[in-house]
């Protein structure tokens, strides 16, 4: 599964060293920089296993923040 997150920086001041994690998959991105009013789109490919029949792949597939 392709995961893309994409970060906005509606704000006035720039971010560093931005770590996003996921409660399932763990740390997901680390050491992202994000100037202000600018827009980081990352994409990773992951493998998702779960038990049971039924994988709600949906939740995983794309994820979008916005800081400020």
């Amino acid at each position: 599964v392709k995961l893309t997150l994409t970060l906005k920086n509606t704000g006035k001041s720039d971010y560093q060293n931005v770590t996003v994690t996921d409660a399932a998959l763990g740390t997901v991105f680390t050491g992202l920089t994000v100037k202000a009013g600018e827009t980081v789109t990352q994409e990773k490919e992951v493998t998702i296993t779960e038990n049971g029949t039924d994988i709600d792949v949906a939740k995983y597939a794309k994820v979008t923040v916005n800081v400020s």
